[in-house]
């Protein structure tokens, strides 16, 4: 524009006299000097010509975009929006497009002229205002019949695809800011007639569409699938004459095939027919589950089966051209020339790139159904191709985060393709790239089982040394859990490793793996001596100044308990162990130090004779001692030894029993191989995977079936089953002397069993406790006997009105911001109140448990005189089975009418329950719309989870449509034990400690019960109090259960 030749040669002169500027002091006078004459200009010259505006504009925006503030030529800018010529009214759009934004003041002005050009016959006029638009967008834009006119441009049969194109874009960004305008039972027919286009520029618009809304909210939008479908079997077919074609790419049969059959040249990318789309078509499907047609589904096989068939008998530049052709793979084995044409072919990365983009996408959906064995075998053998080292560091990286996830939930044939192709991932581990080094990371643990565990935790521990800091953490976890997951084979190799393990990761070891070493070795005899003498020759190694806490205790108590086995070994004597830990004794923690205390009381039981005298100066040093815990013990192991009892010293001071296990994982098979013999099942034995039924992770010990559980995270929980779960960190002995089992105050997992995740201790909601009011002698809520759909059934409850709120009459009706409120804090509270004006007051009261809930309903007549002809319609929804108590249809004056709801949730949803309310009163008719606060968090339940779980769950549900984040203001000051209490009391879900080190984190679990399924969420915010700011992300196995949980925490978090 202005680099036309003659054209504003004065924005030209401008802009090279700020380049040959010296300095700052010189560039600021120079842009004064145009500021200056551009306002007199504006301000003096009443008859500029639009030539003139559109200069001086383009000078204001380019001033701008070099950071300077701009306060006046707005109006010359938008008087440019009316202009008849194109080139004044683009500057205009580029003048709003850049200076202003949903919340300037000016916005109202220029919707006019908008709105006047999406209705102009120029069809760049409207492209004009449509960039406009989608560039400002705005709550103002959306309600000012913008986006119905909009909406008619993309509908218009009349419209150009330029113009359809930018509509259809227009309207995703009006959606991501304001959805509500877009509804599914609408939209959804409409958009499967749009997709019929010919245009496939307008498809990959409205697919783009179509992809913002359903990531959002995918419900509505089934119908569409089909049609998604058939545009992706809209594949050409196959020549006789391929073989000629391919030895001549620039004759017309192969332009016939690849160009003009069903795409148009322009939307050919190095041979691949319009990549874009296909990806955007294929990433749909992900949204929906794998309930299709049987037609339907064997299109959709056809298609996948038609990129992902990657034989080994075409080399690697043959599938490329094949698959960009139409043609099968078959069909080229009959063209006996073919091979040798394609291998002299030389395509470009444009070509992999493109490729690749489809393949990658056509294996997630592959993933995501997981319905064909052959698509997810043939998925399998292509990414061992693409992990390759020969392959391009962003190829690399996509193949192992894609074998990855298909490690986690694969079966005996694919894992035994994956595990081809461990060597190649341990190599991985070693490249410089450290996102390689991080997936090859995450695979190594996916495809571990019994038969390479060895091997893989080998290499890790091995890799240990090296890795980078900021992965040691996640690497030392992920080797805790398998040496656990497999050590029921070789329980002597599980404490090599794990004592290596801890010597090796210092302060990246937590407290739950020695407490987990602890345990095992305590509940085994035969390995203890082994245990022991393998926990003093670390001891022997404390002298390193490297060597970590953890390192200290495990030997410190492992010693403690089990060194008299090894005391009349060479070398080991009851003195070199006491010398072995006490030469760090001084300067340990202070957690370390009330450790080797007990220790030391041990010894003095044990070794009286030989220890005595040291210990006893020691215990008596340290009853002196400055902190509470040190001086406490100190002084009660020193009196229990002046008592000269031998009987009580031994009893208090002797080995401590087995630790309770939930389950025998060790003992009871359950890492059992062999597919044919399925384990018994039983109330203490439940295998993760198998049938339907409860995710595991959601069982307690109540609800064992007779089906094994299915993993409703295809294999997640399996992959973490085992991980070191354990109570709040603290020392196994407490002050008063005697030995307490690590994590004793919970039950302890076993190696390789459960999973690693249990119920969140009950809130006040879920736990028992008396009668509530709305719970009469027979209510569910309170009853333990389930049907055999594990949903309690509904029984008649009728509450007395002496429990009933106490309604006070209020005179005036309330504003929507007060009924926002009354709604908002139903939302996190069991009882308040819904409505209340001069004339009815309407209370509420709840209560829920898992997919069911009852709620009563209190009408107050607050008048003098009885209101006659009520009536309230709830309208049946397909989200919720509703029972609804009829109600009198007149309410005495001043008395109260009660209402019985019992509710079960069917599937996720969105929307909260609408309720309209009629009566008449004082001889006048009133209607009220109101929303009961059934929401998805009212049948949510706390779940708890540990680092291990949280982490790794959370990274697997990673990326829409499982993932939404949002960031946004604080309404007040941040709160955190206020947020706490919201989210566990209000919302419903755990609240997990020790997870997210920084003070100013939260992160939560919980799951959502339905009559059908549950669905795992995971929550985060993260806050800066200073600029009161919170992001929040939410993460689950359901995109709409996610956006639904965004909304309802934000909603609160707001204020």
């Amino acid at each position: 524009m202005g680099g036309a030749k003659g054209g504003m040669k004065g924005l030209q002169h401008l802009i090279r006299d700020i380049r040959n500027c010296k300095g700052r002091e010189g560039e600021q006078k120079r842009v004064n000097k145009e500021m200056a004459n551009i306002r007199k200009q504006f301000t003096e010259n009443k008859n500029l010509t639009g030539y003139k505006k559109k200069k001086y504009v383009c000078k204001i925006i380019y001033l701008y975009m070099l950071g300077y503030d701009v306060d006046f030529g707005h109006v010359e800018a938008i008087n440019l929006l009316s202009s008849n010529k194109f080139s004044e009214k683009q500057v205009g759009y580029l003048f709003i497009g850049v200076l202003l934004n949903e919340e300037h003041q000016l916005v109202p002005l220029v919707v006019q002229s908008i709105s006047h050009d999406l209705a102009a016959r120029s069809e760049f006029a409207q492209c004009l205002a449509l960039t406009a638009i989608a560039n400002i967008g705005g709550k103002q834009m959306a309600e000012a019949q913008l986006a119905p006119s909009v909406t008619k441009l993309l509908l218009a049969n009349t419209s150009p695809s330029m113009v359809k194109k930018k509509a259809a874009v227009c309207l995703l960004q009006l959606y991501r800011k304001y959805p509500d305008f877009i509804t599914s039972d609408v939209w959804a027919d409409r958009l499967i007639k749009l997709l019929s286009s010919r245009d496939p520029g307008v498809v990959g618009s409205l697919m783009s569409l179509l992809l913002g809304i359903v990531e959002k909210d995918p419900s509505g939008y089934e119908p569409c699938v089909e049609k998604v479908i058939e545009l992706l079997s809209k594949v050409p077919s196959p020549s006789p004459s391929f073989a000629e074609d391919l030895s001549n790419p620039g004759g017309g049969r192969m332009r016939q095939i690849v160009l003009e059959k069903e795409y148009p040249r322009d939307y050919v990318y190095y041979n691949i027919p319009n990549p874009w789309l296909q990806v955007k078509l294929l990433r749909f499907l992900r949204y929906f589950p794998a309930t299709l047609k049987r037609d339907l589904g064997r299109k959709l096989h056809d298609v996948l089966n038609n990129i992902m068939l990657y034989d080994g008998v075409l080399p690697h530049l043959v599938l490329p051209l094949l698959l960009s052709c139409g043609c099968s793979p078959a069909f080229y084995l009959l063209t006996s020339s073919a091979e040798k044409v394609v291998a002299k072919s030389s395509l470009s990365n444009n070509h992999k790139n493109a490729l690749n983009a489809v393949l990658f996408e056509a294996i997630d959906l592959i993933l995501h159904y997981h319905t064909d064995s052959e698509l997810v075998k043939q998925a399998a053998q292509l990414l061992g191709r693409f992990i390759s080292p020969k392959e391009s560091a962003n190829i690399r990286y996509l193949g192992l985060e894609a074998m990855g996830k298909l490690a986690l939930s694969m079966s005996e044939e694919t894992g035994g393709i994956i595990k081809r192709h461990l060597e190649t991932v341990l190599s991985s581990l070693k490249d410089p790239d450290i996102s390689i080094r991080r997936r090859a990371l995450d695979l190594c643990f996916g495809m571990c089982d019994q038969s390479n565990s060895q091997r893989i935790v080998g290499e890790l521990l091995n890799y240990l040394l090296h890795a980078d800091f900021d992965i040691q953490e996640e690497l030392a976890l992920k080797i805790a859990v398998l040496a656990e997951k497999f050590a029921a084979s070789n329980r002597t190799w599980y404490v090599d490793t794990v004592l290596r393990l801890i010597s090796l990761g210092g302060s990246n070891v937590p407290d739950d793996v020695w407490y987990r070493v602890v345990q095992i070795v305590t509940n085994h005899e035969d390995i203890q001596e082994y245990a022991v003498m393998n926990a003093f020759k670390v001891g022997l190694a404390l002298k390193h100044p490297s060597c970590g806490e953890s390192t200290i205790k495990v030997a410190g108590y492992l010693l403690g308990e089990f060194g008299h086995l090894i005391d009349d070994k060479p070398s080991s004597s009851a003195r070199e162990q006491f010398e072995a830990l006490h030469q760090r004794f001084a300067t340990s923690s202070v957690a370390t130090r009330a450790l080797l205390l007990s220790t030391y009381a041990k010894f003095l039981n044990l070794y009286p004779e030989e220890l005595g005298a040291q210990i006893t100066q020691i215990l008596k040093q340290q009853a002196a001692y400055i902190d509470a815990e040190i001086q406490q013990r100190a002084f009660e192991y020193h009196g229990l030894h002046l008592l000269r009892d031998p009987e009580l010293m031994q009893t208090v001071l002797d080995v401590m029993p087995a630790f309770a296990e939930t389950d025998d994982a060790e003992d009871d098979g359950r890492h059992a191989t062999d597919d044919d013999d399925e384990p018994e099942v039983t109330a203490g034995h439940r295998p993760v995977g198998g049938g339907g039924g409860a995710p595991d992770w959601l069982l307690d010990g109540n609800d064992a079936a007779g089906v094994p559980p299915r993993d409703p995270l295809g294999g997640l929980v399996s992959a973490f089953a085992g991980a070191a779960i354990s109570p709040a960190p603290v020392s196994p002995y407490p002050a008063g002397g005697a030995f307490m089992p690590p994590g004793s105050s919970g039950a302890a997992v076993q190696p390789g069993g459960g999973s690693p995740f249990h119920p969140h201790p009950a809130s006040p909601q879920h736990q028992q406790s008396p009668p509530s009011p709305l719970a009469g002698p027979s209510s569910p809520l309170q009853s333990t006997e389930p049907l055999s759909s594990g949903i309690p059934t509904l029984s008649p409850l009728i509450p007395t009105e002496s429990e009933a709120p106490q309604l006070v009459p209020k005179k005036s009706k309330p504003t929507g911001a007060e009924l926002m409120e009354f709604f908002k804090l139903l939302c996190i509270n069991a009882e308040g109140v819904l409505y209340e004006d001069g004339n009815i007051q309407i209370g509420l009261k709840t209560e829920f448990q898992r997919g069911m809930g009852r709620l009563v309903l209190y009408y107050g007549n607050t008048t003098n005189a009885p209101i006659t002809q009520f009536t309230t319609i709830i309208s049946p929804v397909n989200y919720l089975s509703i029972q609804i108590q009829e109600i009198a249809s007149v309410i005495r004056p001043m008395a109260q009418e009660q209402q019985l709801i019992n509710v079960a949730c069917l599937h996720e949803f969105a929307d909260a329950l609408p309720i309209q309310v009629s009566y008449l009163a004082n001889g006048k008719s009133e209607n009220l719309s109101l929303r009961l606060p059934i929401v998805l968090t009212k049948f949510v339940e706390p779940v708890l989870l540990d680092a291990t779980g949280f982490f790794g769950l959370w990274k697997k549900l990673a990326g829409p449509p499982y993932e939404h984040q949002s960031v946004f203001k604080a309404g007040a000051t941040i709160d955190m034990p206020g947020i706490t209490h919201v989210l566990s009391s209000g919302l419903h879900v755990g609240v997990l400690s020790a997870i997210d080190p920084n003070v100013n984190n939260l992160v939560a679990a919980g799951s959502l019960f339905t009559t059908t399924k549950q669905v795992l969420i995971l929550l985060r915010i993260e806050t800066n109090p200073s600029a009161g700011m919170i992001r929040l992300t939410i993460r689950s196995e359901s995109g709409q259960v996610t956006a639904a949980i965004k909304n309802l925490v934000s909603a609160q978090l707001v204020g």
